[in-house]
Formats: structure tokens, sequence, C-alpha cells
């Protein structure tokens, strides 16, 4: 295939050189897209802000036909500006008369925006919000796809905040956010739309009962109070859902680029404000590359957006690994730049390890080795280590003969000295005097 190039007199992928060079010179771009895109970037005039750009967008979808409009998508970055969106089309769509006169307020389930971290932890729970479960928990006494409406926040007997909730019976639930996985736990808040036969509906949440994958997109045909027959885009087949029931749904006239992943339109209009902190080269990218033949971009000022999509390519791995990050942050890498260092390091702690350890040795012989250059004072030091040990044998010897003399002669002079004072009772002759003075008798 011959190298991409622009088509001549339409702006292209060259005024973002960023994107031009990372993207669509690529073999993979090539194989997979084709030719560079025409691109369209539109600079509203003055000092436009978000409100501005939707306006000038949907202005310019308006103009479109029938079968134009069903063939173009408009991707959004975030949920705000996709509510701008979708209220401005619908507008549009009333004056043009293109949706029912009859409508109906329902209430839906609009996504909190809580990180998986934020729904680990009960102080980031308010009341009014509603908890829906993608797994059932029979010790919890929860069900999959139930909705579980937030009452307050307290402390269980350990003191551990939970969260309060209560089903549609009015039970309520003592729930600790910290148990399970935030991936199998949605977070909502509750809002009113106002829905009329002709309208576009997303849905939003994975519902294995009806069927429905997110982001799915139809048509609604009719509409009897909550209840709705929708032709879904994927496969054209009709359903009918009440809306009262099932209420992960939202209009569906734009979509953000996430959930328009795995989708191909002919046309794509993006809504790229330079300030949006999602305004990244890898989003812009995946917006572009959602069309077939042609996309066109509305924000403030081109050359911010430029500078914009330099400074924040939004890389993720599999990006990096196209643009050989990987390769190069990874051990081989590593080791390629940095190995005669780390081998001149690995040198010197070994040798500075030899070195400690022959010291070590050396300093133990020496300990236990007699000196070779004093032989004599050697053996006169042991001759005066065993002379005292024998004087002090001899000594101990002596200590013990004198003490056992010392012993005796204080046991005779206290035999004489301890003598009674008294004379001594004369038992005998006591006894004999007993005897006679019997015989008397």
């Amino acid at each position: 295939m011959n190298k991409p190039t622009a088509l001549p007199g339409v702006s292209s992928f060259a005024d973002l050189p960023e994107l031009y060079a990372t993207f669509t010179t690529t073999p993979e771009f090539i194989a997979s897209f084709g030719d560079p895109l025409p691109l369209s970037i539109v600079e509203p005039d003055g000092d436009p802000n978000s409100e501005d750009l939707a306006k000038a967008l949907v202005a310019d979808w308006t103009r479109l036909s029938s079968e134009q409009r069903a063939k173009t998508n408009i991707l959004v970055l975030e949920n705000a500006t996709r509510l701008i969106v979708n209220t401005r089309i619908r507008e549009a769509l009333k004056t043009e008369g293109a949706l029912a006169a009859e409508e109906a307020r329902l209430s839906i389930l609009s996504t909190s925006g809580m990180t998986d971290q934020e729904k680990h932890f009960a102080r980031f729970y308010s009341r009014g919000q509603v908890v829906v479960f993608s797994r059932d928990n029979v010790g919890l006494g929860v069900a999959r796809d139930a909705e579980y409406k937030v009452i307050g926040i307290e402390r269980d007997a350990r003191g551990c905040q939970t969260v309060n909730l209560v089903d549609e019976h009015g039970r309520t639930i003592q729930w600790d956010p910290r148990l399970g996985r935030a991936s199998q736990i949605n977070v909502f808040k509750e809002e009113q739309r106002d829905l009329a036969a002709g309208d576009r509906i997303q849905w939003r949440l994975v519902n294995k009962e009806l069927g429905l994958k997110n982001a799915e997109r139809g048509t609604v045909e009719r509409l009897d109070g909550p209840v709705a027959t929708i032709r879904w885009d994927r496969a054209g087949r009709s359903q009918e859902i009440d809306l009262s029931q099932h209420k992960t749904w939202d209009h569906g006239y734009g979509e953000t680029v996430y959930s328009s992943q795995s989708k191909t339109y002919d046309h794509v209009y993006v809504l790229a404000p330079v300030n949006s902190p999602l305004v990244t080269g890898q989003n812009y990218y995946t917006a572009i590359t959602r069309a077939r033949f042609g996309a066109r971009l509305w924000t403030e000022d081109r050359e911010r957006l430029v500078d914009r999509l330099r400074t924040r390519s939004g890389e993720k791995t599999s990006s990096l690994q196209g643009l050989g990050r990987i390769e190069r942050d990874s051990v081989k890498g590593r080791t390629a730049k940095h190995g005669k260092r780390w081998d001149r390091l690995r040198e010197a702690q070994r040798a500075q390890r030899d070195a400690r350890k022959d010291q070590f040795l050396a300093e133990q012989a020496e300990r236990s080795a007699p000196p070779r250059d004093s032989l004599a004072r050697y053996f006169a030091d042991r001759a005066q280590a065993a002379a005292r040990s024998l004087d002090h044998w001899l000594s101990s010897l002596l200590e013990r003969a004198r003490g056992g003399v010392d012993r005796v002669g204080d046991g005779r002079d206290a035999g004489r000295v301890q003598a009674p004072s008294t004379p001594l009772p004369q038992r005998a002759a006591s006894d004999g005097a007993e005897h006679g003075g019997g015989h008397d008798r």
C-alpha cells in the first residue's frame, strides 16, 4: 500500500502532528484503517466554552439528513458533556417534530462517578444513592441486579463505618463496603428523564435478564406509560421493556469515547474541549478511528489542543508496547542500557567482600597462634601462669589446714567456758533417798 497522503484542500491528521507521526504512519494503522481519514477541525468564533462547542456541533448535525444522522456518531469525553449534547439534540428534534408530542417522565439510574477505591469506604456514600450488586450474596441477603437505596451511614459494634441499605420491601441491611469486590458493586444516583417515541436510547449497564450489553443503543418505537418498545441497532431486534423496573438507561444521541470502542460509523463528530482532563492522544486516536470516511473535531483552540495532545499521550499498556516502551523499560532493556555500570558495581562489591573475609581470617589466626618473633616470651608467660596456679593451690591448702586447727582449739575452750557455775544436782543421791524412803514405809 502506498504511503498515506492527505486529501488536497482538506485539513487532515497533519494538523495534529503528534497524532500523525505516532499513529497514522505505522504499518499497523494502514493495514487496519487504510489511508489517514480526512479530518476537519472547527473553531467557533470568540471565546467559546463547552456549551458553545456543543451548540455548534448540534447545529451542524441538524443540517444532516435522517439517513446521514444514522451513519454519524457523536463522541464526547465526559458524561457531563454528553448530557449537554443529548439535551440540545432533543430540543432540536422536538422543534422539527421528529419526536412524539406525548412524553413520559421516568426515573433513571445515572452513574455516581465513584472510583473502585471510593466504593470500599462508607464515608463516600450519601443518602439517596442506589447500589446494585452484580452477584448474589446469600450471607448479606442481597440479590443480583436488585436496587438498594442508601438511607444513612453508621458504626457497627466494632466502631467501623457501615452503609445502611433498604430494599423495595422496606428491609434494612447493614452493609460493610470493605467486604467484596468493587467491580461487583455499581453505585448510581437517581435522576429524571423525559422520553417519547422516536427517542434514541442507550443502555448503561449489562443486563443478562434482558440480554443487553453495556452501551447498546436503539430507537424507541412505541411508548405506553413506562413500557417502551425498543428496536436495538444490534441485529435490529425489537424488545418490550418496563423502564420503571429497569432504570439503567439514558438518551443515546451522543456517547463517550470509552463506550464507543468496537463501534464504527461512516462519520464521527468529536467534541474536543481543550480544558477537559480527558484530553489525551489515546482518547482522540480512539475517537477518530471510529470513522470509516471522515471525522470532525470541535475545539476552542487548535494550537492549544495540539500542545495538550503532545504532552498528554494517555498511553496504556498496548500503546506502550506499540511504541517500544515495554521493551525499553523491561529488565532486558535496562540491562542493555546500564549493564556495564552494573558489572562494575558488582565487581567492586565482590572485591570488598573478599577483602573483609581475608581480614577476618587473618585476625582470627593472629588471636589463636603464638607470636612467631617472641617464642621465649610466650614460654615465660606460660611458666608464670603455671607458677601462679601452683601458688594459688598451695595457698588454698594452707588456708584449709589453718582453719581446721583453729576450729579444734575453739571447741575445747568453749567446753570450759560453758561449764555451769552452780553445782549440778546430785541425781544419784536423790534417787537413792527416794528409794529408801519407800522401804521405810
